[in-house]
């Protein structure tokens, strides 16, 4: 689950809350609209997270910043997913960037964690499919 997911899932939790807070004045048929409500957004909430996936992942023209934004990618996440499509080591990228190669691996951990991807080939390839870029 990430973090947008979790968000959604604390803010209908919220509602809930809101709305069995305000609806307790009223009884028991409150109650039932309450988890009619909740019900509903049971499951309207995972619909909406599922069509906007499906909208964004059959786009594969985007952008390299669209794709960054897509996936939460942050800036230094991006500088070094441009040099692992270019084919660099860990090594060359470390000493491109000025930063160690324990914190190359670091920043790979998570671009292959937010992007679903298990290795750097898989990465190249989903950028390339996704934005058009080499």
């Amino acid at each position: 689950m990430n973090k947008k997911q979790v968000l959604i899932i604390f803010a209908g939790t919220v509602l809930y809350s809101g709305v069995m807070f305000f609806f307790n004045q009223f009884g028991y048929i409150s109650t039932c609209i309450a988890l009619i409500i909740l019900f509903a957004c049971n499951l309207l909430l995972p619909a909406i997270i599922r069509l906007k996936n499906q909208t964004i992942s059959e786009n594969e023209n985007m952008d390299f910043q669209s794709f960054c934004t897509f996936y939460e990618i942050s800036k230094r996440e991006a500088e070094i997913i441009l040099e692992i499509c270019s084919g660099k080591s860990n090594k060359a990228i470390a000493d491109e960037l000025f930063i160690t190669i324990q914190t190359v691996k670091d920043h790979n951990h998570r671009i292959f964690t937010k992007t679903g991807v298990k290795s750097r080939v898989q990465l190249a390839n989903l950028v390339r499919e996704k934005t058009g870029e080499n």
